[in-house]
């Protein structure tokens, strides 16, 4: 928090999206204070990378590409945000379709490409981390594949507190199926969205629920805390869906919708 307070005050503003260095696009945007995260707009492929472009870079072949240029979900993720795993800000770029399908989690892991901690690239003269995005509460995750919305299973996850907020859907609990147009809204729901929408991008503008788009089921970082062996995935049946499945699975409905955390 100390280094955020004083990029501010050098920089003469209160906003702290607009304080911190934030790459390509849109240097401001829609800030909430109650939960300390924000969101800057869409990033051409144009501007970053492709989809396809950065599957070579890192060296990932499994599965197939699609929407290589659909471009990027820009976020800022403040030290006090929930789903902040460290102390310190920063801001992701988040792909707004899945960039590939018919692949598993440990071909993405064989990438190096799932926490950050080892795959990194730079583009443009600025350095990033290539992983996946955080969908459970922790790592491991707390939760089984059978949980439902009061669970909350995807809380304090950049998933539910990012990538709900750009979907025109608003996940809660008293209307189970909103963010569930797929089923399995009482079972395997990922629990309520806090705060207010970003934007409003449907299911086929953000690549979520299966009937519309392949790659949909779309592999997160987290271990399943219960059943080893399986990895959480977000998206299938809808934005707010949670489930886990076999590391090892591949098929079509499987997806990479890969983060660029700037560093």
């Amino acid at each position: 928090m100390a280094d955020l307070i004083t990029m501010l005050a050098a920089s003469g503003s209160t906003d702290p999206m607009a304080a911190i260095p934030s790459g390509p696009g849109p240097t401001t945007g829609t800030y909430d204070p109650d939960t300390d995260t924000g969101y800057y707009g869409e990033v051409s492929h144009t501007d970053l990378i492709s989809g396809d472009s950065l599957a070579s870079t890192i060296g990932l072949t499994a599965g197939t590409g699609q929407y290589s240029t659909a471009g990027w979900l820009k976020f800022y993720v403040g030290p006090d945000a929930a789903c902040n795993r460290g102390s310190t800000a920063y801001v992701i770029f988040v792909a707004k379709m899945p960039y590939r399908n018919n692949l598993s989690w440990n071909s993405i892991n064989s990438a190096k490409a799932v926490d950050g901690s080892d795959a990194a690239i730079t583009i443009s003269g600025e350095d990033y981390k290539v992983r996946l995005m955080q969908g459970a509460d922790a790592d491991p995750s707390t939760y089984t594949y059978g949980t439902s919305c009061a669970d909350n299973p995807g809380e304090n996850s950049e998933w539910n507190d990012l990538f709900y907020r750009i979907h025109e859907d608003e996940p809660n609990c008293t209307d189970v199926t909103e963010g569930m147009p797929g089923g399995f809204s009482t079972t395997r729901h990922g629990g309520p969205q806090v705060g207010d929408n970003f934007d409003d991008f449907t299911d086929a503008e953000t690549g979520v629920l299966y009937t519309l788009n392949n790659g949909s089921a779309c592999w997160c970082q987290e271990v399943d805390g219960v059943a080893t062996s399986r990895r959480v995935i977000r998206g299938p049946r809808g934005v707010a869906y949670f489930i886990t499945y076999a590391a090892t699975y591949t098929d079509a409905n499987f997806g990479w919708r890969p983060v660029l955390e700037l560093t």
